[in-house]
């Protein structure tokens, strides 16, 4: 590109300055593990520093059932994404069935339970667990609602997306669901109440009382598939193996021929 004389002379004094220098980026937050000048509070962290710096949401966790599983075991041992990272669904599934158990699953197979396992990967952890931060609940958002490290009540989570009338109207139905699943469990405890004489019936009370905790994760968080599959149809199951077994072991008692 051919340029005029007078061009380079207006350009001169702009070439004739020092380069530059590009700014410094500003340091990563005080918690954060790259090196830097707040590089000594990266962690790894002791649960003893963590009561030292964070009283008071020690104090509130400590009223609810997570206590026993102290800050580590959630945020990990440091402060870089610690509070993000206890917000995700692989922060709770260790300790709760994983993706097999009727808690794990019955989450990640309801319709929030989906949301959040397909657009995870995508989402911006760090917004709090409150006022709609997130297209769907995580385990977090409805447990620990607001940063509640005492737990929560669930349902409250629930009028953050939807209105009073739907949450009330789906909480009604599992509890109707649930009604129903007590009357069976309560049904076979009495069966096996009623025939203590007959053996072996303990593994099918264990089945029984299983289908129901299944019922209740089912229903609590809105998995059809486990609610009805592996709780509703299953107790049926479970009750009819139950009375099937009292009614053939009396049936071969009654009909056995005397020695």
């Amino acid at each position: 590109m051919h340029i005029q004389p007078l061009m380079w002379i207006l350009l001169l004094p702009f070439l004739l300055l020092p380069p530059i220098a590009m700014a410094e980026p500003p340091p990563a937050g005080p918690f954060a593990e790259a090196a830097g000048p707040f590089a000594e509070a990266a962690g790894p962290f002791a649960e003893a520093e963590c009561v030292a710096c964070h009283p008071r949401t020690v104090a509130d966790l400590g009223t609810g059932p997570h206590g026993r599983g102290g800050c580590i075991g959630c945020h990990g041992d440091r402060h870089g994404g610690a509070a993000a990272r206890a917000r995700r669904d692989e922060a709770c599934l260790p300790c709760h069935g994983e993706a097999t158990g009727p808690l794990g699953r019955s989450h990640l197979t309801s319709k929030h339970g989906v949301i959040v396992t397909l657009e995870a990967p995508r989402w911006d952890w760090t917004r709090p667990l409150s006022g709609a931060g997130y297209r769907a609940p995580s385990c977090a958002y409805c447990h620990l609602h607001e940063g509640r490290h005492g737990g929560s009540e669930p349902a409250t989570a629930c009028l953050d997306c939807h209105s009073p009338r739907f949450a009330e109207t789906m909480a009604a139905a599992a509890e109707r669901t649930l009604a129903i699943g007590r009357l069976k469990l309560r049904e076979g405890e009495d069966v096996a109440a009623s025939a203590p004489e007959v053996p072996d019936l303990a593994p099918l009370l264990t089945r029984l009382r299983a289908s129901h905790a299944a019922l209740r994760a089912g229903a609590a968080h809105h998995s059809p598939d486990i609610q009805w599959w592996h709780g509703q149809a299953a107790l049926d199951g479970d009750l009819i193996r139950l009375k099937a077994a009292v009614t053939r072991f009396r049936r071969e008692k009654a009909t056995a021929t005397p020695p």
